[in-house]
């Protein structure tokens, strides 16, 4: 059996990634990039981590997986509107690479 406590430990960075998209979209629009930047790099690295802790105990779950999917749809969201205010010339070389990562992102949206 495992603990209420990884299932509390996942949730929780799961949560972190749910509050910090907000948090990152208020500061990439008051030009804050440098903390803009470093939070979105530990809102990747907390993806990996929760989903890393949720297989490796078995503490997966409908509701952790939905949650987890909104959370990396609105990290990545966060993260595409970073690249078109930070770096719009970004997107003339690699827009094939922004359209597959917005596709994906609305495809997994779609079966929400």
């Amino acid at each position: 059996m495992v603990s209420s406590k990884v299932y509390r430990v996942v949730n929780l960075i799961t949560f972190y990634r749910l509050v910090a998209a907000p948090l990152l979209l208020f500061l990439l629009l008051t030009g804050q990039f440098t903390v803009f930047k470093w939070l979105l790099a530990l809102s990747f690295f907390t993806d990996a981590i929760d989903g890393w802790l949720a297989r490796s105990f078995k503490v997966i779950s409908l509701l952790g997986a939905r949650i987890d999917s909104v959370a990396d749809d609105l990290t990545i969201l966060v993260a595409i509107l970073g690249i078109l205010l930070y770096r719009p010339g970004f997107l003339r070389g690699e827009w094939l690479l922004v359209g597959g990562m917005t596709r994906s992102m609305l495809c997994r949206t779609a079966w929400h």
